[in-house]
């Protein structure tokens, strides 16, 4: 924050104070170093930031009663991934064309030298930024190829947005993004860890498709998505009707059924299936004497044929082959098929 000035409609300087003032408990994230910046009578701007070796996330939120400008000098060192998770806002740099950034909007910004203007609502705006030091993007390189194309980018002075399409469809994206918000708000993110989520999150980032989707989904159903597939994984012999999920997520049969398959790549009772016989392959380790019939009474398949029919579909060989693969029958009676 030391390296940004901020000023009132009038040109102040405003004052970055540090912590979470008490009446917004319900925004602090746990072990995050807070700032607020009071802005008259007009409301407040909170910053939080989860500080790591490898990756550094700012979750900001902007707090107006009336509409409200204000106007940003300094620069940002680094790559900043920066991201629209709730409300909209006018936004211009510099000489740039004025942008109108909404939720699903995200943008990549190097080195950024900060001169802007933002005029926001009177509803809330929350953001969420991934900064990463120069030398910690360029190891990326290796685990991501496609970020060579970018030093180029930004070698060639490109600070603005590479995408000019608007992030709110790109499901995974915004699924990686929602994992991480939760984690912070539960204390459970080690920004000086979780190597495989940072991949994860740019891949998502670099697969910046424009999905054929017949729907935009906001952040708060994709958590409503991410709860049904976490329900659904809980328990997968337990009995759930797919129409009870999408009344749940207050989703249309389509819309569920579609975010859904967008987000983990197959439809809800798939998933299911895939989820059961996971669970059978780890009881073949653990019960060597188990039967097909066993199989379709524990994980509520119709018969020990239709769990054998279902095994193949999925793993591309009988329980029995499977089995024989890799040494798990118990005798050599044993009656799989």
């Amino acid at each position: 924050m030391n390296d940004l000035k901020l000023y009132d409609d009038r040109h102040n300087l405003l004052t970055i104070e540090a912590g979470i003032p008490k009446k917004f408990n319900n925004h602090r994230i746990p072990d995050a170093a807070g700032y607020h910046v009071k802005v008259g009578s007009n409301g407040y701007m909170l910053f939080q930031h989860i500080p790591g070796a490898l990756w550094n996330i700012w979750i900001s939120h902007y707090l107006f009663t009336k509409n409200t400008t204000i106007y940003c000098v300094g620069s940002i060192d680094g790559v900043e991934f920066h991201n629209i998770l709730e409300g909209n806002a006018l936004y211009k740099n510099g000489d740039d064309e004025w942008q109108h950034l909404k939720e699903g909007d995200h943008n990549v910004l190097y080195n950024h030298t900060v001169r802007s203007t933002a005029k926001f609502h009177d509803s809330p705006l929350v953001t969420f930024d991934v900064h990463l030091t120069i030398p910690a993007f360029k190891t990326l390189i290796a685990d991501q190829p496609a970020f060579r194309e970018w030093i180029s980018y930004f070698s060639s002075g490109i600070n603005a947005r590479l995408y000019q399409e608007a992030g709110s469809r790109n499901l995974p994206l915004q699924a990686m993004i929602m994992q991480i918000v939760d984690k912070c708000k539960q204390a459970g993110f080690d920004s000086n860890g979780n190597r495989q989520l940072l991949r994860q999150f740019l891949d998502s980032i670099l697969d910046n498709k424009s999905l054929d989707c017949s729907y935009k989904y906001s952040f708060e159903e994709i958590g409503r998505l991410i709860k049904a597939k976490e329900r659904l994984g809980a328990d997968p012999a337990t009995r759930i009707k797919i129409a009870d999920l999408y009344k749940e997520t207050m989703m249309g049969h389509k819309k569920f059924t579609e975010g859904f398959k967008l987000m983990f790549g197959v439809l809800p009772s798939v998933f299911v299936l895939n989820e059961k016989i996971r669970v059978c392959k780890s009881l073949m380790i653990q019960q060597r004497d188990l039967t097909n019939d066993d199989y379709a009474m524990i994980m509520n398949f119709n018969s020990g044929s239709h769990f054998a029919r279902t095994f193949k579909n999925i793993e591309g060989c009988t329980p029995k082959q499977f089995r024989k693969k890799y040494g798990l029958f118990k005798n050599r009676n044993n009656n799989l098929t």
